[in-house]
């Protein structure tokens, strides 16, 4: 199906829209969703820059994905895929190619998009891997700034319906800098106004992983725009400079016009779990709304009115004007970032709706907006609903006293009024939406805060550990190891330094790794974390009796139980103990609800002729992110996809997601599973033109004893281009020391070997790998700029 940003086109659906919102939401007609595609003209980028960026040499933390930095000013017309959910108040338009992003939400009851939308694709060289295009809304997983994949494909998959009649769209990836996975499950319900939003950001690695999100929205920068920030304190972009909302030296900050800079401010332990923006002229906003407990972050930008916004937004649109961030994340300020241990998620639920004829909002939540006033006696109500409900009744109380009550109806097609007889009550009532749609104080008890002093500099061991752990997620890793150092030399039993060591010589020098972890046992052997580390690396090192011994020993500490059983069963699989690992993972405790120890607990059940307790296992997993490709592979081998549900809808075609998937095999030691997803699902797409896939085909149909299927796959990889191939998987070092020891000329194998060597911190072998490379003649551009690069940052040569 097919669809275009025009007036004519909203028009036509306004009114059909009027015809169904008479009825109940009980009554409302199902959710659409569908796909189709979208004209937009488009500035175009020209293919990735062929060779990759690394931390150590470039400064830049995104390898492995592509830097996309040659941007045109030449306009072209470009089809772009889209997939829609619909319901009878809002229309939701997604670009797969484009980060998964959210182009527009449109809003059928004003005729007019919710957020700003932008009408052509203009990148600017903002994002972390450099292109990057501003409107609607962006899922921004950083690792810090905006997302690596902002302009890349993703996964974006329409769900199958819910009982309700509710449909869904899951947006996401395994991310490749880490490994990590997130998911959005964006979802419209029958007669509700709302954009609902499960986030979740699941660290299914053997290591700790930082993570990062903000939900990323744009609004029209109007003479009328105000942010709605219901707080007292803001921050900057830092944590470090404080401002009172809204007057600051007799500012107003959440006028739009008062900003001539560009400028963001943070909401600083802000205790409401509302916020948003509105057009005091247009009479319209939108509004967030989310547990501030779990979404404390609260985020308000905008480009400014001066000459240096005004340039940057003329570099990302042509008529669309300029635009302001409302933003919500999991963390207080974009210099943050959260912390996942080893199968750790974080998880949450967000809604966004608009709202209009209100005159502004003074409190929200997922139901109802709410603008409250008073004047004299007179408390003055205006409310719009998110769903419908023609019996309402409004009251206002003085503790146990009630007030003053009136009925009203409710629904999302324009507000209810309600004038409040309050004569001479307290200046602050609570006010009750019935039946259970609010309760608030008018006017709201916002909490005075004041800024916090600075944090002192770190002088003890453990604050010198801390330190290092937060180098450590920051990926600035010398400066990790230099702050474990310290603390070390204070106190030479500081077991989280030692640990801290211990995860980040893991990728790097698994021997190293495993003494560090040994060295924080002996001083605590009870701490989980080290003896998991030290299990992780006795693994890579070959050794699977110590790391099964240590895996156990980790999961009697309950804050590493889950991951420490996932990993001794997965020592299990190998060994083909299938009865171990189910009775491992089967066990009641809170592995049960982890979904790689459900993967492999279902895994193994599959492979013990139990296929019902698998695929129910498994379908208990894509509950929890419909994206998991494992679940999905596992019914697959069972013969049991769920309609819409197939894996070869997520990974068909698509290189990294059949090589991930592939690699989850076979570090489960499954070599002809592994190859059977990549001969069933990596031979077209780009699948097909990389030769890392190849490779891996090779690599295994060699462990099965299929030599002239090696032989053939070989050969496809050697005559396929390695530029622009960036392997990051651990899993993949032994494929490509295999096809060097087939053939020791391959120049291509070793290229890509130097780049995953390089890539986990193995420098030297790296450069090792990279010299023969540009010695055979393999990409000898990529390879001698790899080798410069070393020289110029590593030898100051």
């Amino acid at each position: 199906m097919r669809h275009e940003l025009r007036a004519g086109v909203r028009c036509g659906v306004l009114a059909a829209a009027f015809l169904s919102m008479t009825a109940r939401a009980a009554d409302a007609p199902p959710v659409a969703a569908y796909t189709g595609t979208i004209d937009i003209p488009t500035y175009p980028w020209t293919p990735p820059v062929p060779h990759p960026y690394f931390r150590a040499t470039d400064k830049k933390n995104i390898y492995p994905y592509p830097m996309l930095d040659n941007l045109s000013r030449t306009k072209t017309a470009r089809t772009w895929k889209t997939v829609v959910l619909e319901n009878e108040y809002l229309r939701v338009t997604f670009l797969p190619e484009l980060g998964g992003k959210i182009l527009d939400v449109f809003d059928k009851t004003a005729g007019a998009p919710v957020f700003y939308v932008n009408h052509v694709v203009k990148p600017g060289l903002i994002g972390q891997c450099g292109a990057w295009v501003s409107g609607g809304i962006e899922f921004n997983t950083g690792p810090a700034g905006h997302t690596v994949s902002a302009v890349q494909p993703i996964d974006v998959e329409i769900l199958p319906p819910e009982p309700d009649g509710a449909r869904s769209v899951a947006v996401g990836e395994v991310e490749r800098i880490y490994r990590t996975r997130w998911t959005v499950i964006v979802t419209l319900r029958p007669g509700r106004a709302f954009l609902e939003e499960r986030v979740r950001i699941y660290n299914r690695t053997e290591t700790v992983r930082p993570y990062y999100f903000w939900n990323c929205t744009a609004v029209p920068n109007t003479p009328g725009f105000r942010f709605v920030y219901p707080m007292t304190l803001g921050t900057d972009h830092n944590g470090t400079t404080f401002y009172t909302w809204p007057i600051s030296e007799g500012r107003d900050l959440s006028l739009g016009r008062t900003y001539e800079d560009a400028s963001s401010i943070f909401a600083y332990r802000c205790d409401q779990d509302f916020f948003g923006s509105y057009d005091e002229d247009a009479d319209r906003g939108v509004v967030a709304y989310a547990d501030h407990h779990l979404l404390p972050g609260k985020k308000a930008w905008t480009w400014g009115r001066g000459g240096y916004g005004t340039m940057h937004q003329m570099d990302l649109t042509d008529d669309d004007g300029p635009y302001n961030e409302v933003q919500t994340g999991p963390l207080p300020t974009q210099a943050d970032v959260g912390r996942l241990d080893p199968h750790e998620v974080v998880t949450w639920r967000e809604w966004w709706y608009p709202v209009r004829g209100l005159g502004g909002f003074t409190y929200a939540n997922r139901d109802v907006a709410v603008n409250a006033s008073r004047a004299g006696g007179k408390l003055r109500l205006r409310i719009l609903g998110t769903g419908t409900w023609e019996k309402a009744e409004v009251r206002a109380v003085d503790g146990a006293k009630t007030l003053a009550t009136a009925a009203c109806a409710i629904d999302p097609r324009a507000p209810a009024e309600v004038v409040l007889d309050v004569g001479d009550a307290p200046e602050r009532v609570t006010v009750l939406i019935e039946p259970g749609l609010a309760r608030m104080q008018v006017p709201l008890d916002l909490p005075a805060r004041t800024p916090p002093p600075a944090p002192p500099a770190s002088r003890t061991a453990a604050e010198l550990a801390r330190a290092g752990w937060q180098e450590y997620l920051f990926a600035r890793l010398p400066e990790a190891e230099a702050q474990f150092a310290k603390a070390l030399e204070l106190d030479r039993a500081s077991v989280d330094a030692l640990t801290g060591l211990a995860y980040l010589a893991l990728d790097r020098d698994a021997a190293a790794a495993a003494s560090h972890a040994r060295a924080a046992l002996a001083v605590n052997p009870d701490h989980g974390l080290a003896a998991y580390a030290c299990a992780a690396a006795e693994l890579r090192l070959g050794d699977e009796t110590a790391a099964l011994d240590d895996a156990w020993q980790a999961a009697l500490d309950p804050r590493t139980a889950v991951p420490a059983r996932a990993l001794a069963a997965k020592i299990m699989i190998r060994r083909g103990d299938f009865a171990g690992a189910i009775e491992a993972l089967g066990a009641e405790g809170p592995w049960q609800s982890d979904p790689v120890a459900r993967n492999r607990l279902a895994f193994a059940l599959l492979l013990k002729d139990r296929a019902g307790d698998a695929v129910a296992l498994a379908r208990r997993n894509l509950r929890t992110d419909p994206l998991d490709a494992f679940a999905r592979s596992v019914c697959r081998l069972a013969g049991a996809e769920e309609k819409g549900l197939e894996l070869g809808r997520l990974i068909e075609g698509k290189s990294e997601a059949v090589l991930e998937l592939a690699a989850e095999h076979m570090d489960l030691g499954q070599p002809a599973i592994a190859l059977d997803v990549i001969e069933s699902f990596g031979r077209g797409g780009d699948a097909g033109e990389n030769p890392l896939v190849s490779y891996t085909a090779a690599y295994l149909a060699g462990q099965l004893g299929r030599a002239a299927e090696a032989r053939d796959r070989l050969a496809s990889a050697r005559r396929a281009s390695p530029a622009g191939v960036f392997p990051h998987r651990i899993e993949h070092e032994p494929v490509l020391r295999w096809a060097l020891a087939q053939d020791e000329r391959d120049g291509a194998a070793a290229l890509l070997l130097g780049h995953l060597l390089f890539s986990l911190g193995r420098l030297d072998e790296g450069r090792a790998f990279w010299k023969q490379a540009a010695e055979r003649g393999a990409a000898p551009s990529i390879a001698c700029r790899a080798l410069g690069m070393a020289s110029l940052t590593l030898d100051g040569d």
